[in-house]
Order: C-alpha cells, then sequence, then structure tokens
C-alpha cells in the first residue's frame, strides 16, 4: 500500500476515532482564505453546521474533470453537518496545515454512479446520510473571520466572488452534494 492510499479510507472515521480528532481553531479556518461551505440547513444559515460540530476529518476525491479536497464536520451523533471545499482562490498552504492535522475520512465515489437511476438514488443517499430524516444542505462561497470581541470568540464569514475557474469547481461539487446549483452566487 503506498503512502497516499494510506492516508485515505473508503469510508467515514469511526465515531471514536472522530471525536478523538482536534477540531481546528476559527483562526485556522480564518487562515485558508476564500473556500466553498457545504451547510446542514438544519442548523441555520452558513455558520449553523460549525457551531454544532464536534469533529473533523479531511475527505479527499477525484472525478474525471478533477480533484476534490473538503473539511468535513460532524454534530455530537456523528452526523455531517459542515463541509468547507479547497477552492482555485484559498491560501494552499493553510488548507494543508489545517488537513494535516485532522484524520482522513472517505473519497468521493462519484464513479459508483453507472447510470441515472443509480445516480439518483446515490445523490438521495448521500445527502441523508447520518441522518434520521432526509435534511436541505445549501452552499455559499465565503471568506472566514475570527473574531475577538471582549469575552469571546466568534466565527464570521463574509460572501466572496470566485474566479471562473473557481466557479466551475463549485459548480461541480454542487452537482457532487446534490445541491442546487441556483442557490449559490458566482
Amino acid at each position: 500500500m503506498d503512502a497516499d492510499s494510506a492516508r485515505f479510507t473508503d469510508e467515514a472515521p469511526t465515531a471514536d476515532v472522530v471525536f478523538a480528532s482536534t477540531m481546528p481553531s476559527m483562526e485556522d479556518l480564518a487562515t485558508l482564505g476564500p473556500v466553498l461551505c457545504v451547510f446542514c440547513e438544519r442548523y441555520g444559515g452558513e455558520l449553523g453546521g460549525w457551531l454544532q460540530a464536534a469533529s473533523a476529518y479531511a475527505r479527499c476525491g477525484i472525478e474525471t474533470d478533477g480533484w476534490y479536497e473538503c473539511l468535513s464536520f460532524r454534530d455530537r451523533e456523528n452526523r455531517d453537518c459542515w463541509r468547507l471545499y479547497l477552492l482555485p482562490e484559498s491560501d494552499f498552504f493553510a488548507w494543508d496545515r489545517v488537513r494535516d492535522r485532522l484524520p482522513r475520512g472517505e473519497r468521493f465515489d462519484p464513479f459508483a454512479k453507472t447510470d441515472r437511476k443509480e445516480g439518483s438514488a446515490s445523490m438521495l443517499w448521500r445527502r441523508s446520510r447520518n441522518c434520521e430524516t432526509p435534511v436541505r444542505w445549501g452552499a455559499s462561497v465565503l471568506r472566514l473571520h475570527a473574531l475577538r470581541p471582549a469575552d469571546h470568540a466568534v466565527l464570521a464569514a463574509s460572501p466572496w466572488r470566485v474566479s471562473s475557474l473557481g466557479g466551475d469547481i463549485v459548480r461541480r461539487v454542487m452537482r457532487i452534494e446534490g445541491i442546487q446549483s441556483s442557490s449559490v452566487a458566482l
């Protein structure tokens, strides 16, 4: 087994592995630059998943049109609640520093879709995985900020416009995630 395949597994880490992981700090996330934020709408808007996150792990994948990486966050019930995707506008060195401190998780599996029917079922499974009832997911391109008011730290976000290459990647990730592309301003 080579070093790259040893770093990633085909399945998400088990709860005990995930909960033992180190959560990135708000300051770490603020260094990433613009990212695609995919969020579970059950927790509110773009930052609702961050507020529920109890653990994090790194995910990667490759499709015919490119490589994808994300930081995936899970709540205390081990359900996916928030994901940040690497974009061409992101700070790659900061991304590597954050990613390298997290356990490795599942790969994307877009090649599992052999026909339209199986692709739809796979998409629905992906969207409802780890959820008792299907939930809606949203997406936004954001720049994260760590703010330090007088007595506590706060993660904030501002909308960000991406390049045409960044826009292509956003649309591809949204397709993989099963999110309506009209929900994101590029």
